[in-house]
């Protein structure tokens, strides 16, 4: 099935790659250096080994190479939202890279197979025989580890019942979900100020993202393979957990229409433990506790809620 992936607020999918200050300047948009093209300037040359100096502290690039030399080498350019711009003025700090190719953005769709996997074990696990449930209902309650959990789960799951395959399928083919289509960065991307309430310091956290606009669209490829579930089926599944999820974590900007899925930054334990699962039986003993902190970007808008549907195309 080919998949539309709609963004429904900002999406951070983390590339573990941060953006200096040496690597970008800020006016109206933020705009991040072609580094590369910028040493191969000629009238960078004269300024070249105060600038390598000057990187050792991570400072702005701002304070050390003229603007107009700046403009003539970007990489991408990006508009800054809400108030993340105010802040950008006086803090030129990291920012947290979204994953690329090159300067194109993509969904990995390792990323939204861990997503599917987690609604999916919810599934099976709390609709499992009453053999299977007195085990899990154990395992949750403290009598195991979660890869006991897991292998239920698996077999639950999936076709085969011989050991071999069944390991085989375990970890890789039960479902197969292939990486989006490929994005131009400048016209997908915003830089975003999230902040992380409700740490026991009672101080916000700042910290400023590369995140997907709203509205924005990917198609990508699942295949469910051996799993018991058609391609549809997962999906409705998908729908039917993430719903619990924002049940659980109310955000006003969040307004399905289609099947609902949570991904990447912003996710908490409801999302990505067996939390929802405990609730559902009852079990008062389930090791993992509610989410304390919430990340939000100006104040109230929630992060990673997107869209999953069937492209008609």
């Amino acid at each position: 099935m080919i998949v539309k992936l709609k963004a429904l607020g900002p999406i951070h999918i983390g590339s573990g790659e941060e953006i200096s200050p040496m690597d970008y300047y800020v006016n109206d948009k933020f705009t991040r250096i072609n580094m590369n093209g910028l040493f191969n300037d000629p009238n960078f040359a004269p300024i070249m080994e105060k600038f390598i100096e000057a990187a050792g502290s991570q400072r702005y690039i701002g304070e050390h190479v003229p603007t107009k030399l700046l403009e003539e080498h970007p990489l991408y350019r990006l508009p800054i939202r809400g108030y993340a711009k105010e802040y950008l003025e006086t803090n030129q700090t990291v920012i947290k890279a979204f994953i690329k190719s090159g300067a194109r953005v993509y969904i990995p769709g390792s990323s939204l197979k861990g997503c599917i996997l987690s609604a999916l074990l919810w599934y099976v696990l709390r609709n499992a025989r009453h053999r299977d449930q007195q085990e899990i209902e154990s395992l949750l309650n403290g009598s195991g580890k979660f890869n006991d959990l897991l292998n239920i789960g698996f077999k639950l799951m999936i076709h085969s019942r011989d050991d071999r395959s069944f390991r085989s399928m375990r970890f890789a083919r039960w479902l197969d979900v292939g990486d989006s289509n490929f994005k131009d960065a400048n016209q997908v991307l915003e830089i975003s100020l999230v902040r992380i309430q409700g740490a026991k310091t009672g101080q916000e956290q700042p910290i400023l993202y590369e995140t997907l606009r709203t509205g924005v669209e990917f198609e990508l490829k699942i295949s469910s393979q051996n799993l018991n579930f058609s391609e549809n089926q997962v999906l409705d599944i998908c729908n039917q957990f993430y719903r619990r999820v924002l049940k659980n974590e109310p955000s006003k900007n969040i307004q399905p229409t289609a099947n609902l899925l949570r991904l990447g930054q912003g996710s908490s334990a409801f999302a990505t433990s067996l939390l929802i699962l405990a609730e559902d039986l009852n079990l008062s003993y389930y090791k993992v506790t509610p989410p304390t902190t919430r990340k939000r970007i100006d104040e109230h808008f929630a992060m990673g809620w997107v869209e999953l549907s069937e492209c008609s195309n």
